[in-house]
């Protein structure tokens, strides 16, 4: 495999070779099947806004890793409190201090909507969200999962948002690694968050996991 890679944009026309390269991976699982109507905003996943993006890496023109997040409104939940969904478990927080003394980043937290007691409880307010993020075996170790990442960065802090979040794939053993590396903070055991998308920074190209999002 060739040091060198060529990244680009990708579109719902570039799904097929997408979904070729993640099929070759027998410990990974087929692409999710919406991913063309997620690009082309015919499916949007829970509090998604149009504004989405993807990014693909090739090498001798085949596509072997690809990257894709949107804006959202979506809150989560405080670690450690119960919620009833299928995308929050709940667990410990085991995450680093926010980075709250940049003046353009507003406070994360909000009230949870459902409580009547502003103070009870303080949800995390996403802007962004990366959707998808895969790199195939042969093209691991070489940084890619980590330039796709800085491109998908770029993408939104150009659109003015900050706090972006991931949902994790907490079975693959590169993925909790690789985003603490990219200097994201767990806010519980499924959920990765940035509160200031602009500090993302190589992951020393360590992404060894199949899928490092869900």
């Amino acid at each position: 495999m060739p040091s060198d890679f060529l990244y680009q944009e990708a579109t719902s026309a570039d799904v097929p070779a997408m979904a070729r390269c993640r099929a070759a991976d027998p410990d990974a699982g087929p692409a999710d099947e919406r991913m063309a109507r997620y690009l082309d905003g015919a499916h949007d996943p829970q509090q998604a806004l149009p504004p989405r993006t993807a990014f693909m890496a090739l090498s001798g023109g085949d596509v072997v890793g690809y990257i894709a997040g949107h804006a959202t409104t979506r809150l989560l939940p405080p670690s450690g409190s119960e919620y009833l969904g299928s995308e929050y478990l709940g667990s410990e927080y085991l995450g680093s201090d926010p980075m709250g003394s940049d003046p353009t980043v507003s406070d994360p937290t909000v009230s949870d909507p459902t409580v009547s007691d502003p103070d009870a409880v303080k949800w995390y307010g996403c802007e962004g969200e990366v959707q998808y993020l895969y790199v195939a075996p042969q093209a691991r170790r070489h940084g890619v999962a980590a330039q796709l990442l800085q491109l998908l960065a770029e993408w939104f802090n150009g659109r003015g948002i900050r706090r972006v979040c991931v949902n994790v794939d907490v079975e693959s053993a590169g993925a909790a690694p690789f985003y603490l590396a990219a200097r994201a903070r767990p806010l519980n055991r499924h959920w990765y968050v940035w509160d200031d998308i602009r500090s993302v920074s190589s992951a020393d190209g360590d992404d060894r996991g199949s899928s490092l999002s869900k």
